[in-house]
């Protein structure tokens, strides 16, 4: 619980909602234009986007926290299927 760098809410470990043409805001959209034309969106009930700071923080560190989190994927899973 609390903001992240950007001022954005966080709690319980979650950002948002935030309307920011991000790439999770896309895969939840509803309806997307594409080719200038309406239609529907992929529609994902969750989406899990790791995001690490890319100025001054080592490469290696980067990969490090991504691995974790890619590790925890089914135990982020079941947090998801049990709310």
């Amino acid at each position: 619980t609390g903001t992240t760098r950007f001022g954005e809410k966080v709690t319980q470990g979650v950002v948002g909602p935030v309307a920011d043409s991000s790439i999770d805001e896309l895969l939840a959209a509803e309806m997307i234009i594409l080719n200038g034309q309406s239609q529907p969106g992929p529609k994902t009930k969750t989406v899990i986007v790791v995001e690490t700071p890319t100025i001054e923080v080592p490469l290696a560190t980067r990969i490090a926290a991504h691995s974790k989190i890619i590790q925890a994927y089914g135990e982020l899973l079941q947090l998801r299927m049990t709310k």
